[in-house]
């Protein structure tokens, strides 16, 4: 691939109302960027010659192509292409009297490289005596994906994703010891080695200083001079350590590439990525000789042992064309093209400007701003990328309400008043009562009077909610007489929030048998629908309930479903099973849409996640009823957040007007939802480090929430930013 030259003087950044601000004066041409020493159409007593140019030698940039003036066929002057620009991936930019192509200035790959998949792809090379050395040199060009498995050298050593390898922990003090191990650091991701000495078979870990970014080329050395280890990336010395032992060169583990293998040859950890131009000297080399192998593949040279070229195009086998160490390949994929042979520098990634993630920015457009940051003489290429999402939205769960019935009414109507003040605000879509409506059931009918009284304060109509806000609950110890007793009497609830109550509201789903003691409700929440069902408190867990709990929610595959009972689980995480929690959970694990269950009862919190056939489900409990006058007011906001992925479980006093926030009250689970893919919004093509690339993002709809993220690429290099939210005003 033909070379074009970087003008890093100049800074353009073209695509879509893209901007940069860096510091530096660049200027540009007039009009289109031409420059063209101010010359018109030759049309005017020119012998006829019309759309031309009249400064012969003059360039300019049209779109994407270089061109310039030139007598044409015709004899007059005319506009020449001379470079499509777009052809080879970079812009037209035109500064004073020059126009060119300009952009990412990549080195050309050659050859071809073994691609191994992390799992169980390696070379592997039998013990290989000739590869036991004293002294040494290990080398590769390298890219690797990010992940892999790991292995470790032994106790007292390192654990990372092998490189090269003779070895790894087996014994100690025996020639079963680890001959060298050169591996990307497990926790770090930077270069690490390590060895077993001769004399006791203790370990002498190194690990380096630069992280190792994902899919970006680099070449990797680590060195062995019989006192000192030294690492090295891009030719750079990276890290070293003073040792002064003897590594154990007579083992008879075998050799590796891309995982550890033991005296037996059986691998453990797998490079996750590509390797090429592999080789092992047996005498450490200085930096000099370190940096110049970075540019061509080397066959000779004094101490060179082994060199596998990985040039090959099938088959399955390595060849070391220097001493005859022949690799058995096991899965891999010869790929092309392999190393670079010249240094790509590693990218930073974008960091974030504006907008702050998570405000409200704007009504119908955002200036969207990242920092590119690295070395200032090196441009990148940024897209800015960016989709439309679910707004975030809260469910409420009201804890036992048997004490404010009883004792403390204010408090029950605080609360119901404060999720209807908070609707819009908040964007609730359902309350969820998790039962003890009342303490004293159908010996009470003054407490019926209050529960009746706040939970209408939730059914008042509100914009786009002709019913009020979708609510249902879960029928409690005490409310039934006595106590405990789904076979005694519930006269009270039955006339209060009994299925005519319900009957005609659309968000109603329906009941079970002759009353509303089992039933549920159907909500949207964005693109997303819900349904919530409630179950009477039943220690026994009535099989023919739990039938008709796994029909309904089988009737309803697309829905998101949360089940709400007053006693599942009591307090800790993991908190216990309750005899109808357990049964529950039995009856309904294998519904893979039951994300969520909620229930009262047991003073204090708790939860618990358990998994069946790959799918979790959690139990939350939240009591506040022995807490000052009856519960204070606390109640369980569950914010869904669909951009983020994520669950926020709060709680709040109304009361104390506080939030709790230690871990059991204020806490993040995953929401698994399905999101659109990013749209590519613009691209800024030739953006030197240090700067500010802002893209402004217009036409967004008002009242909605917006996801974004920026992508730096330099050649094969890439990083993108986190994924960033913000809202725009209704």
């Amino acid at each position: 691939m033909r070379s074009i030259r970087v003008s890093v003087a100049l800074l353009v950044c073209l695509g879509l109302g893209m901007s940069v601000s860096c510091g530096k004066d660049t200027g540009t041409g007039a009009g289109d960027g031409a420059v063209d020493g101010g010359g018109l159409d030759s049309g005017d007593g020119d012998g006829g010659c019309v759309d031309g140019c009249s400064n012969e030698g003059a360039v300019r940039c049209t779109g994407p192509v270089v061109q310039t003036c030139g007598a044409g066929g015709d004899g007059c002057l005319d506009w020449q292409d001379v470079t499509d620009c777009g052809a080879v991936g970079q812009t037209c930019e035109a500064l004073g009297d020059i126009a060119e192509c300009s952009g990412l200035d990549c080195p050309e790959p050659s050859g071809r490289g073994l691609e191994l998949d992390g799992v169980d792809d390696h070379v592997a090379m039998g013990g290989a005596p000739g590869l036991g050395l004293v002294t040494f040199t290990l080398e590769a060009w390298l890219r690797w994906s990010g992940s892999g498995e790991t292995a470790g050298s032994g106790a007292g050593g390192v654990t990372g994703i092998p490189i090269i390898t003779k070895g790894r922990g087996e014994s100690d003090g025996s020639d079963v010891d680890c001959n060298y191990f050169f591996a990307i650091h497990s926790q770090t991701h930077t270069l690490t080695a390590d060895f077993e000495d001769m004399a006791t078979g203790a370990n002498h870990p190194v690990v380096g200083q630069t992280p190792l970014a994902p899919d970006t080329w680099y070449h990797v050395a680590a060195s062995y001079d019989g006192a000192t280890w030294r690492l090295y990336v891009n030719g750079a010395l990276d890290g070293q350590l003073a040792v002064n032992a003897i590594p154990r060169s007579d083992s008879i583990q075998h050799f590796g590439l891309g995982t550890a293998l033991d005296s037996a040859g059986t691998p453990v950890g797998a490079l996750d990525g590509t390797l090429d131009e592999v080789r092992i000297w047996d005498r450490a080399l200085d930096p000099q000789e370190i940096l110049a192998g970075l540019s061509a593949e080397v066959t000779t040279g004094s101490g060179l042992v082994a060199r596998w070229g990985l040039d090959e195009t099938a088959g399955t086998t390595a060849s070391d064309d220097v001493s005859g160490f022949t690799g058995q390949v096991s899965g891999g994929t010869w790929v092309e093209p392999g190393a670079p042979f010249a240094l790509v520098l590693p990218l930073d990634e974008p960091t974030l400007i504006s907008p702050a993630d998570g405000v409200l920015a704007g009504t119908d457009s955002a200036a969207l701003s990242v920092w590119v940051g690295g070395v200032a003489t090196d441009p990148v290429e940024v897209t800015f990328w960016g989709r439309e999402v679910d707004p975030d939205f809260a469910i409420v769960v009201l804890p036992d309400t048997q004490y404010y019935a009883e004792d403390y009414p204010w408090i029950f109507l605080d609360q119901t008043q404060w999720i209807a003040d908070h609707r819009q605000d908040l964007n609730i879509r359902a309350v969820l009562h998790a039962g003890d409506i009342t303490d004293n059931g159908d010996a009470a009918p003054d407490e019926w009077m209050v529960a009746d009284a706040a939970m209408s304060l939730l059914e008042v109509p509100q914009p786009g909610l002709p019913d009020g806000i979708p609510w249902g609950f879960t029928v409690g110890n005490h409310d039934q007489l006595p106590h405990g007793d789904p076979d005694g009497t519930t006269v009270q609830l039955d006339a209060t929030f009994g299925v005519n109550r319900f009957a005609g509201r659309g968000y109603y789903g329906g009941h079970y048998g002759d009353d509303n003691h089992n039933h549920f409700i159907l909500f949207d929440a964005g693109s997303a629908a819900f349904l919530a069902i409630f179950l009477e408190y039943d220690e026994d867990a009535d099989p023919l309930v739990l039938d008709w709990a796994h029909g309904v929610i089988g009737a309803h595959p697309d829905h998101v479903v949360i089940l709400t009972s007053h006693y599942l689980i009591r307090t800790g995480d993991p908190g216990p099973w309750g005899a109808q929690g357990a049964a529950t959970y039995d009856a309904l694990k294998d519904q893979p849409n039951l994300d969520l269950m909620i229930c009262g009862h047991i003073g204090g919190e708790g939860r618990r996640t358990d998994t069946f056939a790959g799918h979790e489900l959690t139990t939350l409990l939240a009591d506040y009823q022995f807490r000052d006058d009856g519960g204070s007011g606390w109640l369980r906001i569950m914010i869904f957040s669909p951009g983020r992925q994520q669950l926020h479980i709060r709680t709040y006093s109304t009361v104390l007007d506080q939030w709790e926030t230690d871990a059991d009250s204020d806490f993040l689970l995953s929401y698994q939802t399905s999101l659109p893919p990013m749209a590519q919004l613009g691209q800024a093509t030739t953006v030197l480090p240090s700067t500010q690339v802002s893209y402004p993002w217009t036409g967004l709809s008002g009242g909605a929430t917006y996801q974004w993220s920026a992508t730096a690429r330099r050649c094969g290099a890439e990083r993108t930013t986190p994924t960033w939210t913000f809202s725009t005003a209704p």
